[in-house]
């Protein structure tokens, strides 16, 4: 329990017992609410809205109220409004595949249709023949020169 609660309880059990020093409380009270604040000027209007509100509070007493039934005597268009929807949605036709392919495209992912052909086609084996080889070599390595090695491993 916080200090203030607990001295809250303490008031209102010593409030029965006590009886001469309700002329204090009664004087404190005659006060304007100005006086009540201090001589300090910083914060005066935070301190009133706070003292307002303690004197606004009920002791023991918790006010509640259910919140009142909402009885709309409108018309109910869900029905109405989900044929409308509906009609909506056939008119219109949505498809993804131009932004997935743009999405491929823009990462590199896309495979182009001449290197497929080129896929199933040279499918059957997947080692280089000797004319493969030959070409390559023409193609790739046309002005290099051709070595012999000193030892031929490959005739061992």
């Amino acid at each position: 329990m916080s200090l203030a609660l607990l001295k809250k309880e303490l008031d209102l059990a010593s409030s029965d017992l006590k009886t001469t020093d309700d002329t204090q409380d009664k004087s404190k009270q005659d006060k304007p609410m100005r006086a009540q604040l201090g001589t300090e000027r910083h914060g005066i209007k935070k301190k009133m809205r706070k003292m307002k509100a303690k004197n606004n509070k009920k002791e023991g007493k918790i006010s509640f109220k259910f919140s009142q039934e909402h009885n709309s005597k409108d018309k109910d268009f869900t029905g109405e409004t989900l044929k409308l929807l509906a009609k909506l949605d056939s008119l219109a036709t949505v498809s993804s595949a131009k932004i997935v392919e743009h999405n491929f495209a823009r990462k590199r992912q896309q495979k182009d249709e001449a290197a497929e052909k080129k896929q199933k086609a040279g499918h059957d084996s997947l080692l280089f023949t000797d004319e493969d080889i030959q070409k390559m070599s023409k193609e790739y390595f046309l002005h290099s020169k051709t070595v012999n090695p000193k030892y031929d491993l490959w005739k061992a």
